[in-house]
Formats: structure tokens, C-alpha cells, sequence
């Protein structure tokens, strides 16, 4: 077998064993009304940077005083840092105004996140996980945490 055959097989079989987890992942729009915005204002509870989401549990208080809890679905810690929400610039305890799409009354999102925590999971069989948009901080500043 020549090197040229070599590095094309080589080429070959790296991209099939990449994109099998990549290809696990679900888009927005599979699981989430995209029509159907809702902005949640409150205060981050907890902050889970991890792969492939990163997890935002936020209280949120209504007129009659009752606090609700909810977990915003974000993009990966790499893409949210480079949008600049980092762990300094949301930190639990801070008040924040977020902009989420809602499941899909059909979606599964237990099926479709596996390896979320389960608070996640319980949070999305409760019809309280949405997916976050865009993130507005105490400053006023606008961070992008996922796919519009």
C-alpha cells in the first residue's frame, strides 16, 4: 500500500469515528418550538459547564411571591466562552434575564439528552427545560448561549 493510499484510508476512518458522537447530538429545532419564545427572569441557582450543553438552573419568582425552578439548555463551555459567558461572567447568585425556546409538547428530551444530570432530565419531565438564546446580564450585556 503506498502513502497516498495509507493517509486517504487513514483520512477515511477518522472522520467516521469523529462524527459518531457529533452525529448523537440534536438540533434545536428537533426538540424545541422555535416559534414558541418565552424569557425567563431570575436568579442562576447553578451553572454546569460541561459537554455537550452547559446546564443553567435558574429561580424564577412569579407576582404571588412563588419561586419556580428551571434549567436552560446552553451551548457547549467552548462556544459560550468565545461568546463570552464564562464562569466569571455568570456566576450562581446573579440575576439574569434569559430568552428560551420551549420544548416541543411531543419532544422526549430525556431521550434525547442521555448523558445530561438527572436534575436535567427530572427539570424535562416536568415541561421546565428550555433551550437558551440569548442571556442578558445585570450590566446590560447581551451574551448568545445558543442557536436562534
Amino acid at each position: 500500500m503506498t502513502f497516498r493510499n495509507s493517509a486517504v484510508i487513514s483520512a477515511v476512518l477518522g472522520c467516521c469515528l469523529y462524527g459518531g458522537p457529533s452525529s448523537a447530538h440534536h438540533p434545536t429545532a428537533a426538540n424545541y418550538d422555535t416559534s414558541n419564545v418565552v424569557t425567563l427572569r431570575g436568579v442562576a441557582a447553578k451553572i454546569v459547564f460541561s459537554a455537550p450543553h452547559t446546564y443553567l438552573w435558574l429561580d424564577v419568582q412569579d407576582a404571588g411571591s412563588q419561586v419556580t425552578h428551571w434549567v436552560v439548555e446552553l451551548d457547549a463551555q467552548a462556544k459560550l466562552g468565545a461568546a463570552g459567558f464564562t464562569r466569571r461572567a455568570a456566576a450562581p447568585g446573579m440575576a439574569m434575564t434569559i430568552t428560551t425556546y420551549r420544548a416541543k409538547p411531543d419532544a422526549n428530551l430525556v431521550a434525547a439528552i442521555p448523558s445530561a444530570p438527572a436534575e436535567v432530565h427530572e427539570a424535562a419531565k416536568a415541561g421546565r427545560l428550555v433551550h437558551g438564546i440569548e442571556l442578558q446580564l445585570p450590566d446590560g450585556h447581551t451574551i448568545v448561549v445558543g442557536d436562534k
